[in-house]
């Protein structure tokens, strides 16, 4: 396993969404959502912290870049970098209303709710079906 703790917390400012009750813990394979404040920066940082595993990917996109952290030839971890989620005026209020929780910096849970039912509304995730109810909430950013 991989000390999601040690890495992050001396990595540039950054949100990580979508958290489970039990991170930093995870399971092989999984992805971890983060909107960073300079998705470079945090790229090159997690190139710099990647020692820990035994296989390395960077996959840029046109609004995210996925960092791949590999064990023994399987993925153990997908680090999913974000500039902007949903709308600019979202990202900045997620700024603005994030809160520590003793790893990293999280959403408040309003804002981790909206961001669940936009991967509803737009990924029809079917685990975040019960977010549905924050649509208007999710409209007031969707540009």
């Amino acid at each position: 396993m991989i000390d999601l703790k040690e890495i992050l917390s001396g990595a540039p400012l950054h949100i990580v969404i979508k958290a489970r009750e039990s991170f930093p813990e995870y399971t092989p394979g999984q992805d971890i959502d983060i909107v960073c404040d300079n998705i470079t920066d945090m790229t090159v940082y997690l190139m710099d912290k990647s020692d820990c595993c035994t296989g390395l990917a960077v996959f840029p996109g046109k609004n995210s870049q996925h960092v791949d952290y590999y064990l023994n030839g399987n993925l153990e971890i997908r680090f999913d970098l974000y500039q902007q989620i949903i709308s600019p005026k979202f990202t900045e209020h997620l700024w603005i209303y994030k809160k520590s929780n003793g790893v990293t910096f999280v959403p408040i849970s309003y804002f981790d709710d909206i961001i669940k039912c936009w991967e509803w509304k737009h990924n029809r995730k079917k685990k975040y079906r019960k977010y549905r109810k924050y649509k208007t909430y999710l409209e007031f950013y969707e540009d």
